[in-house]
């Protein structure tokens, strides 16, 4: 069955005042309706499947998205958005999760409007580019909005595993002081070889730091 029949059957648009739809690994395929966009105080939606083997869902305009003025998590998790145009607009979006969803190239512009994100998974795509330096960006703007009367919103999980990045890390990076959680596993990433002073004081790692760890520290 595919979540545009549903949608219909239905009548999604009929409860305007619905705020939490799950429908992940529920087994739909085809087009994402832009009739979820008339369900406009949702504040959590999950359309993701973690089930490789099922139909996937796809998109091809995402404009619907910014009818979620309240949307605070989006979990569109090996939906197939290779063609998918009108990025994402949404500042109170605080966790997204685009993992496996079929991109190549460079990431958008519009992921700089994520000025509230705390939560990114952009892992298993073919992902190139300054993503970190966007990020970076993101991440001193969201810093620029603190006060000490109202803390702000700041990314602190961060997946970027499974891409194609490549070159080093920019120093915008180093804007993102409230990271918690940062996988960049599988990618083609370089320059930490150059590194001649590291400073790792004063944190709560766990386990046993071995010479292997710093094996590429040849400087």
């Amino acid at each position: 069955m595919t979540l545009e029949a549903l949608t219909f059957q239905n009548s999604f648009g009929s409860h305007p005042n619905l705020t939490y739809l799950n429908l992940s690994n529920a087994g739909f395929g085809g087009l994402i309706p832009h009739q979820l966009g008339n369900l406009s105080n949702l504040y959590y939606l999950d359309i993701g499947s973690y089930y490789y083997d099922l139909i996937s869902l796809n998109v091809e305009d995402l404009e619907w998205i910014s009818s979620f003025s309240f949307l605070e998590y989006l979990d569109m998790t090996n939906v197939n958005l290779s063609k998918a145009s009108n990025w994402l607009q949404m500042t109170s979006l605080e966790h997204l999760h685009l993992r496996s969803n079929v991109f190549q190239g460079k990431l958008p512009n519009d992921i700089g409007n994520l000025s509230s994100i705390t939560d990114l998974d952009l892992s298993d795509n073919a992902l190139e580019g300054d993503i970190l330096r966007y990020l970076g960006n993101l991440c001193a703007f969201q810093v620029s909005k603190f006060s000490h009367r109202r803390q702000g919103k700041s990314l602190e999980f961060l997946n970027l595993r499974g891409n194609k990045l490549s070159g080093s890390f920019p120093d915008t990076f180093g804007e993102c002081k409230c990271l918690k959680d940062l996988e960049l596993r599988e990618n083609w990433l370089s320059g930490i070889s150059s590194l001649r002073y590291l400073n790792i004081r004063e944190n709560f790692f766990k386990g046993i730091l071995s010479e292997k760890h710093l094996s590429n520290l040849t400087n």
